[in-house]
């Protein structure tokens, strides 16, 4: 049997992924979980967190960075969804909000370089 557990031994992969569906589903989640997408969405939260992909990457064992960076991709949608999720409204002078430009460039300084890089050709291509 798959749910067999015993002192001191390695568990079976089949009854990990049976339990993370399990508790998936008891939790509520209507999305398959599976351990997979535990580490993933454990290494965005993590990247979201700490803004360095390079610590990520150590987390994962990533031997290359690059497979890491997709999760920096994840990170990139996100932001574009939520602009274009923000309504059209005319151009109309408004004045200045110093502490909102604070806290965007706050904002901006803990994304990494390459969300950073994306954000802009997102906003230069518009």
């Amino acid at each position: 049997m798959v749910s067999e557990l015993r002192p001191g031994k390695p568990l079976n992969p089949r009854y990990i992924r049976a339990l993370v569906a399990r508790l998936g589903e008891k939790a509520g989640i209507e999305k398959r979980v599976t351990p997979h997408v535990l580490r993933h969405t454990a290494a965005t939260r993590m990247l979201k967190a700490i803004g360095d992909v390079r610590r990520v990457q150590e987390f994962l064992g990533h031997a290359n960075v690059g497979t890491t960076q997709i999760y920096t991709e994840v990170l990139a949608q996100d932001v574009a969804e939520a602009v274009d999720a923000v309504p059209d409204v005319e151009m109309e002078p408004r004045p200045r909000n110093d502490e909102a430009e604070r806290l965007a460039a706050e904002v901006l300084e803990v994304l990494p370089a390459e969300v950073r890089e994306a954000l802009s050709r997102m906003v230069n291509d518009r």
